[in-house]
C-alpha cells in the first residue's frame, strides 16, 4: 500500500491508501498519483486503529479561487 499525510490543526496523520480507497480532486474521481503537495483535503474518512484510508476528497488550491 501507497501512504498520504494530512496535515490538520498542528498535526499530521499518516494514511495508508490502497485501490480500494475512493479519490475524489474537484470532483471527480481520481488516482493517488494525481494528489500534489499543496491540495486541500476536504474530506478524509479513515479507520481509525489501521489508518486505511477509505475516502479522500481534495481540491487543487486554484479550483477553489
Amino acid at each position: 500500500a501507497s501512504t498520504v499525510t494530512i496535515a490538520y490543526d498542528e498535526k499530521e496523520v499518516t494514511l495508508k491508501v490502497t485501490k480500494r480507497t475512493l479519490i475524489e480532486k474537484n470532483g471527480e474521481g481520481a488516482a493517488l498519483e494525481d494528489l500534489a503537495l499543496d491540495d486541500l483535503v476536504e474530506k478524509a474518512l479513515y479507520h481509525p486503529k489501521t489508518l486505511m484510508a477509505l475516502e479522500l476528497e481534495v481540491e487543487s488550491p486554484e479550483a477553489g479561487e
